[in-house]
């Protein structure tokens, strides 16, 4: 009499599936976690209003970056309207019969 399957395989694929499960569920719990710490940070929360040391220094850290990058945004915009006065107010280059002309809508005599 020969078994069917092999106990060792079947072990083997049980392991591997509790494996799975596990890493799952714990991803699941973590990522729920984070995302509360996160939630708190978006409201920012104090410690007196159910938040954490970590959901004030992610919330504060936060707050730095926006500062840097509203900064960059400002010195590009600064730095975008320099080149444009540069131009002498001209506008666009090139006259709006030119851009007719070279399309080919209007007739040559």
């Amino acid at each position: 009499y020969a078994p069917k399957s092999d106990v060792v395989m079947v072990l083997l694929i049980l392991l591997i599936a509790c494996n799975v499960f596990t890493w799952f569920a714990q991803k699941n719990r973590w990522q729920k976690v984070a995302d509360h710490v996160v939630q708190l940070a978006l409201e920012g929360a104090t410690l007196r209003d159910g938040g954490s040391d970590e959901s004030v220094a992610i919330r504060e850290k936060a707050l730095e970056i926006l500062a840097e990058q509203k900064q960059k945004e400002a010195t590009n915009n600064a730095a975008t309207a320099a080149a444009a006065d540069d131009d002498g107010g001209k506008g666009k280059k090139g006259s709006a019969a030119t851009r007719r002309g070279s399309s080919g809508s209007a007739k040559s005599p």
